[in-house]
């Protein structure tokens, strides 16, 4: 039952006490609260990295996408014009502080942005 799951498996505050002070809440969602993980320590702003990982996850999967899509159009276009059609795309890492820790974030720049042609 979801319940015994929860007892056994899901990450609540007794379970969490084992782990070192500082260490981080991590899910890259989505999550089933109750169920994986306790609600109050998945919300949790001193320990919780969640929201910050599904944030991210949205952004990078968006990219993801328009990247794929932006070769799959640059490849068709290619075949008819008879080069390769291939782009650079500028990924820019900056790292900062979060909770303690290194925290990088990453932004990904559209070919027009850095010189390339959109297709």
């Amino acid at each position: 039952s979801e319940r015994e799951y929860y007892h056994r498996y899901g990450l609540d505050a007794e379970k969490l006490a084992f782990a070192a002070p500082d260490a981080i809440v991590m899910h890259p969602g989505p999550m089933n609260r109750g169920v994986e993980i306790d609600g109050d320590l998945a919300d949790d702003i001193n320990r919780s990295v969640i929201q910050d990982q599904v944030e991210m996850g949205v952004a990078v999967r968006m990219a993801c996408m328009d990247l794929l899509a932006r070769n799959l159009r640059a490849e068709r276009g290619a075949q008819d014009r008879g080069d390769d059609g291939v782009r650079g795309i500028a990924v820019e890492a900056r790292s900062t502080e979060r909770h303690g820790l290194p925290w990088r974030r990453c932004a990904i720049a559209h070919p027009t942005l850095v010189g390339g042609r959109s297709t």
